[in-house]
């Protein structure tokens, strides 16, 4: 199975992310920056990003965002994760995952990598449903030394969902 993981980072946290990704399950990692046109190629996929200031998905995301509203997504199983600041920015943490989520589903993705919303402390998400966090929330600012357990037990989880 081919996974192709999707980032967009503006200070380089969800590049981070990324690369512990990749260390632990095989996937094609592309920058949004450069596009997303091999999307495509992929029937399972992983979308990384931050949550920029008040609730703002990350500006290399919202510059593609069209074009992600232009693709058919059916068949496809997306897994998002999203980097954060929980203690600074508590009524909008992780809403990135949220924001994308809401578009690919609209075009037809199924949601895979719900985490537990246990050991945080926020107020409220956009990335958050039924009391679990829609992907994978880090919090490297606060939390830097959860992220790598974090990401690891994602990855078993995504493991039998993919």
């Amino acid at each position: 199975m081919k996974i192709g993981l999707f980032y967009g980072t503006t200070l380089g946290a969800a590049k981070v992310v990324a690369d512990l990704i990749a260390k632990e399950i095989e996937v094609e990692v592309f920058d949004v920056a450069n596009g997303i046109e091999e999307l495509n190629k992929f029937d399972s996929l992983i979308f990384g990003t931050n949550t920029w200031g008040y609730g703002d998905l990350q500006d290399d995301w919202e510059r593609v965002l069209k074009d992600l509203k232009n693709i058919d997504f059916s068949g496809k199983k997306v897994a998002i994760y999203s980097t954060g600041d929980q203690e600074s920015y508590p009524d909008t943490f992780v809403d990135s995952i949220g924001i994308l989520a809401d578009v690919v589903e609209a075009k037809g993705a199924k949601i895979v990598g719900y985490t537990e919303v246990e050991g945080y402390n926020f107020n409220e998400s956009k990335g958050q449903r039924d009391g679990k966090f829609i992907g994978l929330a880090i919090d490297d600012n606060n939390q830097s030394s959860l992220t790598e357990e974090r990401v690891k037990k994602w990855i078993e989880t995504l493991k039998g969902e993919f």
